[in-house]
């Protein structure tokens, strides 16, 4: 029986990063059969620092990290940019700005040049379409404000909703031609050197899902098992003698399991 922190979860890798208590950092595959009693409570999962990690096992009622360790972690403070940089010097490179369609819903995004599609497809995006090439994230986060607010665009999908479109075929498509309409209203009114054509990316092709599955939170002392058959972005399918389940995998960051 080992017993592990679960720190970090990859969608596009459908891995855990996990500290085995009392220490080791070390990875579990999320393939084949899986076997986890989550038990009871959530723990800061401590930050990482110029690719150091540095532990923290504090007791915490939400998100993934206490007060001190959250401060403590650059990253952070680059996802909550809303234009206004948060550090002393930005560290932020070229962005892209994107739409990205979930079911008949749209989103606009930013990501930095090197991580698209990964970002897209980690979030469990149908479609998407880089729209703008920009100088740094500071800009990129300000075109993407202006258009959520101008044209009625949402910057931020929850996972509830995400869960209402998710197995839903006949409104992908619908999503698509959405994604389509809003490109054609703004590309117009924005400056011509950071414009890019319209080349929307069909992102089908790297995920594997079930006709149709229930939706199961994690939870204090529950079992978690069963044989995998899929996943889509964040969320992990399973098959067992009960029937087909899918889970957010993100609900296992702060949890600690324990392993036959």
């Amino acid at each position: 029986m080992k017993i592990f922190h679960v720190i970090k979860f990859s969608p596009n890798k459908r891995k855990l990063v996990v500290r085995q208590l009392p220490n080791k950092l070390s990875e579990i595959n999320l393939d084949g059969v899986i076997n986890f009693k989550v038990l009871s409570g959530k723990f800061c999962i401590g930050y990482w620092k110029n690719q150091s990690y540095f532990k923290c096992f504090k007791k915490i009622q939400k998100g993934f990290q206490c007060e001190s360790c959250f401060k403590k972690e650059t990253n952070n403070f680059c996802a909550m940019c809303n234009g206004k940089c948060f550090l002393r010097k930005p560290i932020c490179g070229q962005h892209y700005v994107y739409l990205a369609s979930f079911g008949n819903i749209l989103k606009v995004g930013v990501t930095s040049v090197n991580r698209f599609p990964e970002r897209v497809i980690e979030q469990g995006a149908d479609f998407a379409a880089r729209i703008l090439l920009v100088e740094n994230g500071l800009i990129a986060r300000k075109i993407e404000r202006m258009i959520s607010i101008n044209y009625n665009i949402r910057d931020k999908i929850s996972a509830i909703t995400k869960l209402k479109v998710l197995l839903n075929k006949n409104a992908r498509e619908i999503g698509k031609e959405f994604l389509k309409t809003v490109y054609w209203q703004i590309i117009d009114k924005l400056p011509a050197k950071i414009k890019l054509d319209l080349e929307i990316e069909d992102l089908s092709i790297y995920y594997k899902e079930p006709q149709k599955a229930k939706a199961i939170s994690i939870e204090d002392n529950m079992e978690l098992q069963g044989k995998i058959i899929g996943y889509k972005g964040n969320y992990i399918f399973i098959k067992n003698h009960q029937g087909i389940f899918m889970f957010n995998g993100y609900e296992l960051v702060s949890r600690v399991v324990k392993i036959p």
